[in-house]
């Protein structure tokens, strides 16, 4: 790529897949090193754990996720920049009524550093959630202190000019 060249989005949805999760994932992870490394903007979906990791030791990549509310199984289509996303499929195929003894045993199944991964990853979204309800409310607060602020200024200009017109 040439400096001269327009920048290049490269878009990966679910990066190697259908493949042996461990295979496919190291596959995606030294392509998306490449492509980081020829300067190219890649925008990458995936359920690989190992990739969200990558995202988190090297500083080149970023993580983020797109809501779900798993009540309502809706997308929430709030973008949540520096926290992965996890997988409902449990709790999505118990919500629609899936027999709780397969589901059991799928969740029995599932390697416990995955699961421990997994509520990492979860309890990182709820933190990024209470945070992002955090901040609009203080940039909330902070505005009225602002427009408070303002008016407070045009409050003491006026009495400073009422009170100079008052000694003359």
């Amino acid at each position: 790529s040439n400096l001269t060249d327009p920048p290049s989005l490269v878009l990966l949805d679910e990066v190697i897949s259908s493949t042996d999760p461990i295979e496919g994932a190291a596959l995606a992870a030294a392509i998306l090193i490449r492509l980081a490394n020829l300067g190219l903007k890649v925008v990458v979906t995936t359920h690989y754990n190992s990739l969200k990791v990558l995202a988190v030791t090297n500083p080149r990549f970023l993580n983020a996720s797109v809501g779900f509310n798993v009540n309502t199984l809706t997308p929430t289509y709030r973008l949540m920049q520096g926290i992965p996303g996890g997988s409902s499929a449990l709790i999505i195929a118990s919500r629609l009524g899936m027999d709780s003894n397969i589901l059991t045993q799928a969740a029995d199944l599932i390697h416990q550093e995955d699961q421990q991964l997994s509520h990492i990853f979860e309890e990182l979204q709820k933190t990024k959630h209470s945070l992002y309800e955090e901040l609009e409310l203080a940039n909330s607060e902070r505005r009225t202190a602002e427009r408070d602020a303002s008016e407070a200024h045009l409050i003491a200009e006026r009495m400073r000019t009422t009170e100079n017109e008052e000694i003359k």
